[in-house]
């Protein structure tokens, strides 16, 4: 029987790893444009808008307490040094964590990130439990004469309410429920820088696990 003709791509097998590439570049540019923050800064990529949101993260907490203290100089608060004991290492912790994110950002280490992350998360829900008690303490305050009396000896009640009205307390609950709103927007960017850091770990991880092109074929050529 003649022979038979050979076809031409037969015995070739496609170049290993091929579609595993395109689908590693397809994810990967997916990646770099879901990469970006969605509820602030989204002009920019994220690891300008981290930098960006820890900038105004410290420049927000330098006005508050620069606010406290016109307030202060002002006959506003009666135990300043109450005020003081709390307001002071609460802005030197908050700071601080963000003088930390501003170096994960630079050296790109998420643990850093995290530590100002869950110092940010415990101070919203601090300031998220005083405003609900604030509340409360406007609504059942009357029924108690204790409790009634107990915003004066803090703060300097007929100041407060020539400025805001009857209803201070709760423009200052409503205040502290601002910070915290700010301060969740805040923290998308820093979250959008996160899991792009998780992101390139992982492809490099892909990267050094690929098997190369010309693997498969010296295996074949030495048996």
């Amino acid at each position: 029987m003649p022979p038979r003709k050979r076809l031409k791509n037969q015995g070739k097998r496609p170049p290993p790893n091929f579609f595993s590439r395109k689908s590693m570049r397809s994810t990967s540019t997916q990646n770099s444009n879901s990469r970006r923050p969605a509820a602030c800064f989204e002009l920019f990529g994220a690891p300008r808008a981290a930098l960006l949101t820890v900038s105004m993260q410290i420049l927000t907490m330098l006005l508050e307490v620069s606010v406290y203290f016109i307030l202060e100089s002002k006959g506003y608060f009666v135990r300043n040094e109450i005020f003081r004991m709390v307001i002071l290492p609460v802005a030197t912790v908050y700071i601080g964590g963000a003088v930390l994110a501003a170096f994960g950002i630079f050296l790109k280490k998420k643990l850093l990130i995290t530590i100002h992350t869950t110092i940010t998360m415990t101070l919203m829900l601090l300031t998220d439990i005083l405003a609900v008690s604030i509340i409360l303490l406007m609504a059942i305050g009357k029924r108690s004469t204790y409790l009634n009396e107990l915003p004066g000896q803090f703060v300097n009640e007929r100041k407060f309410y020539n400025v805001l009205g009857p209803f201070w307390m709760y423009l200052g609950a409503i205040s502290l429920h601002i910070t915290v709103a700010v301060n969740m927007a805040f923290l998308q960017p820093l979250n959008e820088f996160s899991s792009s850091v998780d992101g390139n770990d992982e492809s490099e991880m892909a990267k050094n696990l690929e098997i190369p092109p010309n693997y498969s074929n010296e295996k074949q050529e030495l048996s």
